[in-house]
């Protein structure tokens, strides 16, 4: 968090001094109040996170896989510890796809654009992922697997406690959507003559998709929770660029 707000900072103070290269225009006295503000809001929703209430033993013990809708029941099932660390990978890296951007002679012209644009589209997916997350309190579904062991669940830090009940929407899968779909959309609006962006399009639907099928195979998500965090992030990564236009 220290060294997202550093940048955070460091693009804000950016922005007057950005000289358009690119199809965008950005508003000195309004991008930055936009990205603080979001910045804010999304420690705002930290703090909220650290006051839920962790799973507890009776909770687990009272829940019935069953009584999941017959879509997301299958997740109920899973349990793959290796698959949510390769997940973990991509979102990571997904992160720093938008900045492949500025290996293009084309587009690095217009990079402090694109690089406020990505901060933007960055925190405003975590702030809607997070704030849903914290409101629903959906439990994960690797809490309603009957074969794990209980101390699998349980006898875990207090964090990853309350973590257990941030299923909806996925994370990883809207915010490898979101820098997916950015990278597409601000390749797309440099290029919109290009064939090559329909390959930026189509590798940015699927990379995102794998993510969402690898949480559901690793216990942490449901289906709906990928579905909605794939549009969620999708919708974010396109909107932000467009909105600049």
């Amino acid at each position: 968090m220290k060294y997202f707000c550093l940048l955070t900072m460091w693009i804000i103070c950016l922005i007057p001094e950005v000289k358009s290269q690119s199809p965008y225009t950005l508003n000195p006295s309004v991008e930055p109040r936009l990205t603080l503000g979001s910045l804010l809001l999304n420690g705002g929703v930290g703090l909220w996170e650290r006051e839920l209430e962790p799973l507890s033993l009776d909770l687990i013990m009272s829940q019935d896989p069953n009584k999941v809708n017959g879509l997301d029941r299958i997740a109920t099932q899973n349990w793959n510890p290796k698959v949510a660390k390769v997940s973990d990978a991509i979102l990571y890296s997904s992160i720093a796809i938008p900045l492949t951007l500025g290996l293009d002679q084309g587009i690095a012209k217009g990079y402090g654009d694109v690089s406020v644009m990505w901060l933007q589209t960055l925190s405003l997916n975590f702030l809607a992922t997070s704030l849903t997350k914290v409101l629903v309190k959906r439990r994960r579904p690797y809490t309603y697997n009957p074969d794990l062991d209980l101390r699998r669940k349980i006898n875990t830090p207090e964090k990853r406690r309350r973590n257990a009940r941030l299923s909806f929407f996925s994370g990883h899968t809207s915010t490898t959507a979101a820098m997916a779909f950015f990278t597409a959309q601000t390749y797309n609006d440099f290029y919109p003559d290009k064939n090559s962006r329909y390959m930026v399009w189509a590798s940015s639907a699927l990379i995102p998709a794998a993510v969402g099928l690898m949480r559901v195979k690793a216990g942490r998500h449901y289906p709906t929770d990928v579905i909605v965090g794939y549009l969620v992030g999708a919708a974010v990564g396109i909107l932000v660029p467009r909105l600049h236009r």
